[in-house]
């Protein structure tokens, strides 16, 4: 009975780590929790979102690790960490507009490695808030930043 009760209460505790997602576009698992927005060719886009809502008016925590990869002058723009509540199948611009152009309503935190001048972006890698799929600096859209990575 014992072994029992820890592996259901294992099961429960482990549960979270098992969400559903939904992958669209170019997205792919690549292994237990890990996915990989794009594969590293030109004009790629994908999103992977959680099946569950997260409900704003209760405190939530989110651990997450990026890696934007180590190519510069060849390298890809960056992408969006976007909540929206557009649906599972929601998908932005490609390339430069980090998958996330169109997404409304939403709340964006862009991580861009690429400096696009007609956006108004800086040289440096930047950090930005914005709202409603923005991708311009002086959009009013843009909520904060851009900040230097």
């Amino acid at each position: 009975m014992r072994r029992s009760l820890l592996a259901v209460s294992w099961l429960l505790l482990i549960s979270p780590l098992f969400a559903q997602f939904n992958l669209v576009g170019d997205a792919t698992v690549t292994g237990l929790g890990c996915f990989q927005l794009t594969p590293d060719v030109s004009t790629q886009r994908g999103a992977v979102w959680t099946s569950t809502p997260i409900d704003f008016s209760q405190g939530f925590d989110l651990v997450l690790e990026f890696n934007l990869g180590c190519k510069d002058a060849n390298g890809a723009d960056g992408m969006g960490f976007v909540f929206q509540t557009v649906g599972p199948n929601a998908l932005g611009g490609p390339g430069g507009w980090l998958g996330l152009l169109g997404i409304t309503p939403s709340i964006v935190i862009e991580l861009d490695n690429w400096e696009n001048t007609d956006r108004i972006d800086p040289a440096d890698d930047h950090i930005a808030i914005g709202m409603n799929g923005n991708a311009f600096r002086n959009s009013p859209n843009n909520l904060a930043g851009p900040v230097q990575l």
